[in-house]
């Protein structure tokens, strides 16, 4: 926790945003009317002056655009979900991911989440027969 405190300081509350992080998975988290609007909170949490484009190269810890991924969360399921650019990457909004054991899914509905934690307890119970 020590060692990402500072880039879990880069979140502007009054901004609406957030940043999860235990030892090396972290989660950028942006709340706005549009996901245009959130995606470019998003970009801004890693491009300003202390964010975390910065930190990474001050603590030698080079994100790896390939593994990230983004999820627009809404109960709309018509709502188009597009994609954003980063760094001449881009990156697709993804149905569900799992993040620190959990997975969410773009719904938040955790249905992934519920037949995960089923098959797993299942899996088990045949191996206690």
């Amino acid at each position: 926790m020590i060692y990402s405190s500072d880039l879990v300081d880069t979140a502007r509350k009054e901004n609406r945003e957030l940043v999860l992080a235990f030892v090396d998975d972290m989660a950028l988290v942006a709340v706005g009317k549009s996901f245009v609007e959130t995606h470019q909170k998003l970009k801004d949490m890693l491009k300003q002056q202390g964010g975390g484009y910065e930190w990474s190269a001050n603590h030698n810890s080079r994100f790896e655009t390939n593994k990230f991924v983004l999820m627009d969360f809404s109960l709309n399921r018509a709502k188009p979900r597009p994609d954003m650019n980063l760094r001449g990457v881009t990156i697709k909004s993804a149905p569900s991911h799992k993040f620190l054991g959990v997975i969410i899914d773009n719904e938040l509905c955790w249905t992934a989440q519920a037949a995960y934690t089923t098959a797993k307890g299942a899996k088990y119970t045949i191996l206690l027969q």
